[in-house]
């Protein structure tokens, strides 16, 4: 439960994070760089689960060409960014919580899950 300390004195009355699983919509195949979004709570040992709220669509997702990357990676990720080819790619969410919180994580994603709808986007179709 040591991993738990750091969280308990910073907030100890927040259940869960809900936050980004990757910098992106879901990558192309061999093009996935950077894994920090999710990697940081496995290594923590921390309960967590993945979700899609959305698919990408190339006409409300364009590119922005005005945009200017911050740094490498930053321009990394912008460069592989690709609409059309990312057509339908899922664009997800993590909520994490607590080692050996699991219970409360299933709890607050099926209250997510009926508060907007979810699953209103099939990934698989």
């Amino acid at each position: 439960l040591g991993s738990n300390i750091e969280w308990n004195n910073v907030a100890p009355e927040m259940d869960v994070i809900l936050c980004p699983a990757f910098l992106t919509p879901a990558p192309l195949h061999d093009t996935s760089r950077y894994w920090g979004y999710t990697s940081l709570f496995n290594l923590l040992d921390y309960s967590a689960l993945v979700f899609p709220v959305t698919k990408v669509d190339p006409e409300r997702d364009a590119k922005d060409t005005t945009y200017t990357p911050k740094n490498e990676f930053d321009s990394w990720a912008y460069e592989h960014y690709d609409p059309v080819k990312q057509k339908d790619a899922p664009v997800s969410l993590q909520l994490v919580a607590k080692r050996l919180e699991e219970e409360k994580l299933l709890q607050a994603f099926r209250e997510i899950q009926e508060k907007i709808g979810l699953p209103f986007v099939d990934c698989l179709a």
